[in-house]
């Protein structure tokens, strides 16, 4: 099993950032491949709302986007991982999310369809008032597209790092990324 993990956080080994390895070690440790981008270090542009994927099937941007989109294709799980700011995604996630706009029509939208996805997000604020509205964005653009959500985990820590004396959110990550990789 393909898993890509996309890590919108703006830092490395960031909450975020940390809660998805632990995942993806999981899902390793499980025998899956594992794949992961950090958003932050893409040249991605916003989407043009030209159409011409629309048309071909495919961006015309030719940017770090490129790369990114056959290796969506190719995973049957996508791991969403992003610090919540002003109650949404970062700004790096944002772009890719709206970037997928290829993926709402033919060829492409028949081969997301069937897809999982897992969301991972860290919060100042307790995850129940933090992130209701990035945990809809996500579920209904899933859900638009096809793709079963199977979980979130949804922590709260703050400061760069924290999370990682979090034991509790490390090993809940762990475990879901050893289960996902198992099929179960």
């Amino acid at each position: 099993m393909k898993i890509i993990g996309l890590s919108g956080s703006p830092r490395v080994r960031g909450n975020s950032d940390i809660i998805l390895d632990a995942l993806l070690s999981g899902a390793k440790s499980k025998g899956s491949e594992v794949r992961k981008y950090y958003l932050n270090r893409l040249k991605v542009r916003g989407c043009q709302a030209c159409y011409a994927c629309k048309r071909t099937g495919e961006c015309k941007q030719k940017d770090d986007m490129r790369p990114l989109y056959a290796q969506l294709l190719s995973a049957e799980i996508w791991v969403f991982a992003t610090p919540v700011y002003w109650w949404g995604p970062s700004a790096q996630l944002k772009l890719v999310l709206d970037r997928m706009f290829p993926f709402c029509h033919p060829p492409n939208l028949d081969q997301v369809r069937g897809k999982k996805a897992v969301l991972i997000t860290a919060s100042e604020d307790r995850p129940a008032l933090a992130t209701p509205h990035l945990c809809g964005m996500i579920r209904e653009s899933m859900d638009y597209l096809g793709i079963k959500i199977l979980d979130e985990l949804l922590i709260r820590a703050y400061q760069k790092g924290e999370v990682k004396n979090n034991r509790s959110a490390l090993a809940r990550a762990t475990r879901l990324g050893e289960k996902i990789a198992s099929g179960k």
